[in-house]
């Protein structure tokens, strides 16, 4: 085959590899990105053997020396490196289906990188190639505008609206050097459509660190535009520009303290103040405490929970009570440092060290040029979101486009023409044949029928370009055999790693959908299955189903009993095999516990089984705490298993413990108030109801006796203002429950609110 042939062949992959954004299959776990990554690792690992035999046949489209590519090769060894030393060693290097993150899939967008620095080398191929990224990002931009309107459609196909405003930074900049590149005026302005779709989308996703990245990489380009231009008219426009939006950016910023200001949640979104800022800084600090123990090569890649879990500050629930379990820094040199170490983050600024020097040479060279100055904005913008956020596919794609990009302007390539041999026609072809195919599909099935047809079309595209050079059979048949060779080695590989992993994933969901139509048994064996593939993938999988079983124990309390301690049995081996990667895992440990609890609630006559499960609950439930020791929420959960066995000097002492931590807590407040009145301790309790009830944490107490109890006691006391609280979080437990609408509106009545109480009343009238 000729080197246009395969050029062109793997420039149709690396574009084919953008349309990946579109694929969400809903059969999968965390479908947003398995079906996005496990797709692009496929597509990958064909387009690297069609490479290695590409530049073994024709060296000259071999990569050449860059600094970009020894940053990046510096960079991927470091991540390497640090799984030999890493904690976890099988989440750094295959990371979790959440994420997708691990040192495997990584490898995969260097595949493309170096890809792209063979076969697109001129200033057509790039226009081809950046085109196609900025269209697909418009319908990703068209696509957030429409949908359910309960659903996050700012977040469009790619799932989190902090992954679309990184993807949208890097597409509005290469479609704003498409519009400087254009040679023909008239038609450059088609490029405005695309960039105003992409900003109307990317400030709907209100991602705080992207609109600041964007913001302050304009005033750079405007300045640097000022400083470099040698038209006096384009200076004094940068600058005044530059002048009026720094005294803008003033005056709005000095007014944080204004009602103006505080009323607008743009504005205040962009300020310290946020409350997602705060947590974030409360990570930071943790992995700033944290370094000295692991300073070279850190915990090991994708393993900052462990960091964030050992140094988690209880004052974090003074901001929010969700989301405190971090696994990565939302700040990508930090998460870096924490986890590879002064080497891994020294690699990874290689890289930019690399593109400075490189953009700066060239503006030396020829500082009028605008491209250069485009380029250094989207390295700006991008830099600057990562340091509230972190990567994901679609920003790794942008990312290795760029530095492929600026690796070209340095290693320029005199444009040759080559016979195509209709190569557009047929290549083209296939891949819009399997691109149709393979964005239709939402199965594994149809993935599988569109990579056949591929297959076919491309076998056909060979023997149209070789059935009339047989003379040369015998040159040629090292090229078929390394073909060979390495097809036979992806087919290993990717069934190995990415199909299996996908018949898992699905068989995940499949087993999920079981469980919630009540067949335990089945979802159980469809569990079996799935996990019986053994990939590194399996994880998330096993947490699901424990997560499921935690949250809805009484699908376990429903079977007989012997299948009922079959089925903990399972769910628990699970549960300890996850921990096998990594024992002291505080979330992890704390799943264990509340299997064994749920297997310490089980109906059996068998005291030393009970027993056993109530044992090992408090084992691991203080594996939990000793890996996290200020996570509050634990102290509950192992108190509460105290109090199965009315342990209750023992779980007042565990809950005291936990109040020490943060004082404002207010649901700890309510398991003392449970405790306290089960041991007798009537005044303690009531000063602690007292607070329980005037925090908001109320729901704490449950639909329990202890509930109904506390607030009987403020009726009678004639203390309607606690009274009223209780009896609007009891609607809110019961809102089809008449007697409770009714208790509403009686306590209205006593505190003279007649148009409340009549509410209330009117309520409680329609459901007798």
């Amino acid at each position: 085959m000729t080197a246009n042939f395969y050029k062109r062949l793997l420039q149709a992959g690396v574009i084919l590899s953008l349309a990946v954004v579109f694929l969400v299959f809903p059969t999968l776990l965390f479908p947003y990105i398995t079906s996005k990554q496990l797709v692009f690792n496929i597509l990958s690992e064909v387009l690297l053997l069609i490479w290695l035999v590409f530049i073994w046949k024709f060296p000259a489209y071999r990569p050449q020396k860059s600094l970009i590519t020894w940053g990046l090769l510096a960079f991927f060894g470091a991540l390497i490196l640090s799984c030999f030393n890493s904690v976890d060693a099988n989440l750094s290097f295959w990371g979790d289906a959440e994420r997708m993150l691990g040192v495997f899939h990584i490898l995969h967008f260097f595949i493309l990188y170096l890809v792209m620095t063979s076969v697109f080398r001129t200033k057509a191929d790039w226009a081809i190639l950046l085109q196609s990224s900025v269209i697909v990002a418009t319908f990703v931009s068209l696509k957030s505008f429409f949908g359910d309107p309960a659903m996050n459609n700012a977040a469009s196909t790619i799932g989190n609206t902090a992954y679309v405003s990184g993807y949208l930074i890097f597409n509005i900049y290469f479609a704003v050097l498409l519009f400087f590149k254009e040679q023909n005026k008239s038609w450059r302005w088609l490029y405005a459509l695309p960039i105003l779709i992409m900003l109307i989308c990317f400030g709907n996703a209100h991602t705080s660190g992207a609109i600041i990245g964007l913001a302050v990489s304009i005033l750079l380009v405007v300045f640097l535009l000022g400083v470099l231009h040698k038209s006096k008219q384009l200076k004094i426009a940068a600058w005044s520009f530059l002048v009026i939006a720094i005294a803008v950016i003033t005056f709005v910023f000095s007014n944080t303290n204004a009602t103006w200001f505080k009323n607008t949640p743009r504005l205040m979104a962009l300020t310290t103040q946020k409350i997602t800022f705060q947590t974030r800084l409360i990570s930071w600090k943790a992995a700033a405490k944290d370094f000295k123990n692991h300073p070279i090569l850190g915990v090991g890649f994708g393993n900052y929970a462990l960091v964030f879990d050992k140094y988690f500050d209880a004052k974090f629930y003074d901001y929010t009570k969700g989301e405190t379990y971090f696994d990565r820094a939302h700040n990508n040199l930090i998460d870096l440092a924490s986890t590879t170490g002064l080497v891994g983050l020294l690699a990874y600024l290689s890289i930019f060290v690399a593109v400075a020097f490189y953009l700066i040479r060239s503006l030396w060279r020829n500082h009028q040029q605008p491209e250069l100055l485009i380029i250094i904005g989207l390295f700006t913008a991008y830099f600057i979101q990562n340091l509230a956020v972190f990567d994901s596919l679609v920003t790794y794609v942008g990312l290795m486009i760029s530095l492929a990009y600026v690796y070209s302007l340095n290693n320029p390539v005199a444009e040759t023409k080559e016979p195509d041999q209709n190569f557009p026609i047929y290549v083209l072809s296939a891949v819009a044949l399997f691109s149709l195919v393979l964005i239709i599909s939402k199965s594994f099935s149809g993935l599988l029928i569109s990579y056949i047809l591929l297959g076919v079309a491309l076998v056909a595209i060979y023997l149209s370009f070789s059935h009339d050079e047989n003379k040369e059979v015998e040159k040629k048949m090292p090229e078929f055999t390394m073909l060979t060779i390495f097809a036979l080695v992806f087919l290993m590989l990717t069934s190995r790693f990415n199909i299996a992993a996908w018949q898992a994933l699905a068989g995940t969901i499949d087993g999920y959908g079981q469980i919630a139509q009540g067949d335990v048994l089945g979802a159980i064996e469809t569990y079996k299955q799935a996990f019986s593939y053994n990939t590194p993938l399996d994880r998330d999988g096993k947490t699901a189903l424990v997560n499921s079983i935690i949250s809805n124990p009484s699908i376990i309390y429903s079977l007989d009993p012997i299948k009922g301690q079959e089925v903990t049995d399972y769910v628990i081996g699970l549960a300890e095999s996850n921990l096998n990667n990594n024992p002291q895992d505080s979330l992890m440990n704390l799943q264990l516990a509340q299997m064994y609890s749920v297997g310490a609630s089980l109906k059996t006559d068998n005291k030393a089984v009970l027993d056993n499960y109530y044992q090992r609950a408090l084992e691991s439930v203080d594996k939990a705490i000793a890996a996290s020791p200020q996570r509050i929420p634990v102290y509950f959960m192992k108190a509460n298993i105290l109090l199965s066995r009315q342990a209750y000097p023992e779980a007042l002492a565990t809950l005291n413990e936990a109040v020490r931590f943060n004082a404002n807590y207010g649901e700890v407040y309510c398991h003392l108030y449970k405790v306290q009145s089960l041991m007798g301790q009537t005044k303690e309790a009531k000063i602690n109801g007292d607070k329980c009830v005037e925090s908001t944490d109320l729901a704490a107490l449950g639909m329990t006796k202890s509930y109904l109890e506390l607030m009987n006691s403020y009726y009678e006391a004639k203390d309607f203002a606690h009274t009223l609280i209780m009896a609007k979080q009891l609607v809110i437990f019961q809102p089809d429950n008449a007697q409770a609408w009714g208790l509403l509106g009686q306590v209205y009545t006593e505190m003279g609110d007649i148009e409340n109480a009549g509410l209330a009343n009117q309520k409680a009238s329609l459901l007798k």
